[in-house]
C-alpha cells in the first residue's frame, strides 16, 4: 500500500495549533528542514527529522499525540 502524498496530509494552522494546546494537547512539532536551518532556528522541544526521513523515522512518533510537520 502506497503512502499518502503530503497533498493529501491534513493541514492544521497556528491558531488550531493554540486551540490545541488551550484544551491541553501538546503536539509533538517536527521540523522537516535543513540540519543547518534547524540548527540556527527552531520551536522550543522540537524535533528534527528531514522530510526524507519522515516515512523511515515515522516509528520514533508518538502515536498517541497530534504531530505538526513544519
Amino acid at each position: 500500500m502506497r503512502p499518502p502524498s503530503i497533498d493529501q496530509a491534513p493541514r492544521i494552522t497556528i491558531d488550531e495549533v493554540r486551540q490545541l494546546q488551550a484544551r491541553g494537547e501538546q503536539p509533538v512539532f517536527v521540523d522537516v528542514r535543513s540540519a543547518e536551518d534547524f540548527a540556527q532556528q527552531r520551536i522550543a522541544g522540537a524535533i528534527h527529522v528531514p522530510l526524507r526521513e519522515v516515512l523511515r523515522r515515522h516509528s520514533e512518533l508518538p502515536p498517541d499525540r497530534w504531530i505538526v510537520f513544519y
